[in-house]
């Protein structure tokens, strides 16, 4: 079971349930970042044991709520996010998970490679969590896959 999922929209809703319908593993909480600010409901998945929206004021960005994201799971020792217009596959998030660890920085094997990645606490605690000056979004992954490597770590 995948403990979070974490998932910033700004106003592609239709997208972002096919996404939500599209979960055929386990997840405990499903986090939605709506940076659009007008999202009240999304569709039920059998899958999702809670799921919560988070309504922001205004866009945050990409790096901002990420961030967020991980902050909101704050005992967690590996963070699942996702772009909310990603169709996983079956059997893709049961895979994605057991590929993770606290460890393990493990993004997507397709372009674009940040669509969904999961990051382990060890990486956080080491590496730092993503730049937000970084506003609202392009360059946020190739700095954070830059410092990845700074540490040693890489991406899988």
């Amino acid at each position: 079971m995948l403990t979070n999922l974490i998932v910033p929209t700004l106003n592609r809703y239709d997208l972002l349930n096919k996404m939500v319908e599209s979960i055929d593993y386990s997840v405990a909480h499903l986090l939605i970042i709506d940076n659009g600010g007008t999202l009240d409901k999304i569709v039920e998945n059998p899958n999702v044991r809670k799921s919560t929206i988070l309504t922001m004021p205004s866009n945050l960005g990409c790096s901002s709520s990420w961030n967020l994201g991980i902050k909101s799971f704050p005992k967690q020792d590996r963070w699942f996010i996702t772009s909310d217009d990603v169709i996983f596959e079956p059997g893709a998030l049961k895979a994605w998970h057991a590929a993770s660890a606290r460890n393990k920085f493990v993004i997507s094997d397709e372009w674009p490679f940040f669509q969904f990645m999961a990051i382990g606490d060890k990486v956080v605690e080491t590496v730092g969590l993503f730049d937000e000056a970084i506003h609202p979004a392009n360059w946020e992954d190739d700095e954070y896959e830059w410092r990845l490597k700074q540490h040693g770590y890489t991406p899988e």
